[in-house]
């Protein structure tokens, strides 16, 4: 059977394989273009197989606010070049627009594999990846999916920065509140501030004990190794935990377009600018390779 440039282009089109790889997939099953399509497919996955064990360190962090819910995940490969291709970047959009679309939150990383796959809902979301795995040519694997809902009013706030760090994060403000323009640039701001600070915590409150406890206590013995009076050791220590909170608290933590001021007092003048109470309810931060 003659095997024509248009079908080895359509089999290009419709598998992403290369020219020369369709061509030879129509020739081994005779010219039947089906066969030919699951020929290729077949070889695909027993390539993706051997890349499986391959270090997958390059990628992207997606993010997606959609209505009240949202979601960020890490989509990695081998490769950064892999990493800027549009099949690539597609592949972590429609990740993300599934993961926000979930019916359950928090690590939904299983849960969005096993959905059937909103452009093709006869094969899962695994399957695609697979696919996708092979067109590419590189080992590519989801590392990590975060989902979350709106738990009251309020809005989300998003920030990627050169697909490396991803942030969204969640503010409590009331429905006129977040209507307002102004509101969701405060959130973009925070988003900014956590991607930048990669603060662990909103607030000391959320710091555990048993952290603030053994800090304490290494500062409570640096004190004492540098002969300060025993009286005044334990205000040393609480001193550097004070500091210690402008590392790891959003709402401590230097404001990075003014350092002088802390996130906490931008909130202040973001409440009374706005008209209405905006508090940092939580966020999720994604860094590449964490």
């Amino acid at each position: 059977m003659e095997i024509t440039a248009s079908t080895v282009k359509e089999l290009r089109e419709k598998t992403g394989a290369g020219m020369m790889e369709c061509k030879k997939a129509l020739t081994e099953c005779q010219g039947d273009f089906e066969k030919a399509t699951v020929w290729l497919r077949e070889r695909g996955m027993a390539q993706v197989a051997k890349r499986a064990g391959r270090a997958a360190n390059q990628g992207l962090v997606a993010v997606l606010v959609k209505g009240r819910a949202a979601a960020i995940l890490e989509l990695n490969c081998e490769t950064d070049f892999v990493a800027k291709t549009d099949d690539f970047k597609a592949l972590a959009s429609d990740l993300a627009v599934q993961a926000a679309d979930l019916s359950v939150s928090g690590a939904v990383r299983d849960a969005l594999l096993a959905q059937p796959l909103a452009k093709d809902p006869a094969k899962n979301v695994a399957t695609h990846v697979t696919e996708v795995t092979a067109k590419l040519g590189e080992n590519v694997a989801l590392k990590r999916v975060e989902r979350i809902e709106l738990s009251g009013e309020g809005l989300f706030g998003s920030y990627v920065h050169g697909g490396k760090v991803g942030v969204l994060v969640e503010l409590a403000v009331d429905a006129a509140v977040a209507a307002k323009p102004e509101a969701a640039e405060v959130a973009k701001e925070l988003a900014m501030q956590v991607a930048a600070s990669s603060p662990r915590f909103v607030v000391p409150a959320e710091v555990p004990a048993e952290e603030l406890d053994k800090e304490r206590a290494i500062y409570l013995a640096e004190a004492k190794q540098a002969g300060k009076p025993e009286a005044i050791q334990a205000k040393i220590a609480e001193g550097k935990l004070q500091a210690y909170y402008k590392q790891i608290c959003l709402m401590d933590q230097p404001y990075i377009r003014e350092p002088k001021k802390a996130v906490k007092d931008m909130l202040k003048e973001a409440t009374a600018k706005l008209g209405g109470a905006v508090s940092v309810k939580r966020f999720v931060r994604m860094q590449l390779g964490e």
